[in-house]
């Protein structure tokens, strides 16, 4: 399969937009909006970006993988709940701002709003081909992000010891062939979950895959999500085995196994 060698991050955009007027594809009472446009429309960039981040925190609230890379241990010590929660709701904070932060200048952040309080329910976070965190990244985001300092110092300790080397190892040999769009994150709010809004985020990525002939990349370590995925086309990589263990290998929910998917477009 040949794909575009090079997508910019207004192709990227422009795509996405002409997808969301287009296709039509997202549940009742439910819109789909990148996320400048939402803040042109409500004349409030940080606030936008704010009401984003707290969909990703309160989708992850309960993330055995977030609170192992807030704390060092995971939810099911629950001695240690009650004394450990603020690290999380500290460092969700931080994680959350700057995957809002950095995909917006990276690619794109894809909404979806509740048409009745035009609240955002729904995020879908999105890097443009080789786009990678670079120390300007990180000079403007610490500038811009209010959360502490201090999660940005534990945001990246954790994750050099939660994936370490083995995971650069995996998007470089999926990289190899194709430039893919790399699907960072996707987060519903939990009282909105069951209504079909992750699906039609997902759904409209894969459009714009297909508009942009250019393969999409994730990766998830939540099991339960590999046979998901599957379903909307895209297919296993690798499993790799993250150096510390963190959970027990039966949970659906292990962070102890990452699994990189891809989905080529459709030609």
């Amino acid at each position: 399969m040949e794909s575009r060698l090079s997508v910019s991050k207004s192709q990227l955009r422009d795509s996405l937009r002409k997808m969301i007027q287009t296709e039509k594809i997202t549940p009742e009472g439910i819109a789909l909006v990148e996320l400048q446009d939402y803040y042109l429309q409500r004349a409030n960039k940080a606030k936008s970006q704010q009401e984003a981040a707290k969909v990703i925190q309160s989708a992850f609230r309960n993330d055995p993988g977030i609170w192992w890379m807030a704390t060092g241990h995971t939810p099911d010590n629950v001695a240690q709940l009650e004394s450990e929660e603020h690290k999380v709701v500290q460092f969700l904070s931080f994680l959350s701002e700057w995957e809002i932060f950095l995909c917006n200048r990276k690619g794109f952040v894809l909404l979806s709003v509740e048409l009745e309080t035009e609240e955002i329910v729904g995020v879908c976070c999105v890097m443009s081909p080789q786009s990678e965190e670079s120390y300007l990244d990180f000079i403007i985001g610490l500038l811009t992000i209010k959360s502490t300092f201090w999660g940005f110092f534990s945001m990246q300790q954790r994750r050099a010891e939660a994936f370490g080397a083995w995971q650069k190892e995996s998007r470089k040999r999926a990289l190899e062939n194709n430039l893919p769009i790399f699907l960072s994150m996707i987060a519903v709010r939990p009282d909105f979950h069951g209504r079909g809004i992750g699906k039609s985020l997902l759904q409209t990525l894969n459009l714009v895959s297909d508009d942009l002939k250019t393969p999409i990349y994730l990766e998830t370590s939540v099991a339960r999500n590999v046979e998901l995925y599957k379903h909307f086309e895209y297919h296993v990589l690798d499993h790799l085995k993250r150096p510390v263990q963190v959970m027990r290998w039966n949970s659906e929910n292990s962070f102890n196994l990452l699994t990189p998917m891809l989905r080529l477009p459709h030609l």
